[in-house]
């Protein structure tokens, strides 16, 4: 037994559900929708596609991998951070992970060589000529 009284697994499941129905009764689900639909904008042009992702912590063109097989582009980037703090008589140990993934399908096949990839802080550009 810990401080706070016995493990009880039911009544933490129990909890866990309550809170999931309440979180998506209040439209907590349509806000974290729109937030994924805010991080990712897709542009078909004639000549070329043109896809940019909204990520906090963004400030280089290698702080999300880009990989395109079978006219399908896949973008990724996992963030982990760890940190130790020793106090006098403790430990503290934070940890942070962080992570986004998307397959895109694309009508078209592009000239993947060509790509042309540029950063901004918290904004990610890929520029894909169509073939």
């Amino acid at each position: 037994m810990n401080q706070l009284g016995p493990f009880d697994p039911w009544g933490l499941f129990q909890r866990m559900t309550s809170d999931l129905q309440n979180w998506i009764k209040f439209g907590h689900l349509n806000q974290l929708l729109e937030q994924v639909n805010r991080q990712l904008t897709i542009e078909e042009f004639d000549d070329r596609y043109l896809i940019t992702v909204s990520l906090d912590g963004i400030r280089h063109p290698n702080d999300l991998e880009a990989f395109y097989q079978n006219q399908i582009l896949i973008l990724r980037r996992t963030v982990e951070l760890e940190t130790k703090t020793e106090h006098s008589e403790h430990m503290v140990w934070q940890s942070y992970q962080e992570h986004f993934e998307k397959a895109i399908p694309l009508t078209r096949p592009v000239n993947w060589p060509k790509r042309i990839i540029t950063a901004e802080p918290g904004l990610w550009q890929i520029e894909l000529p169509k073939k």
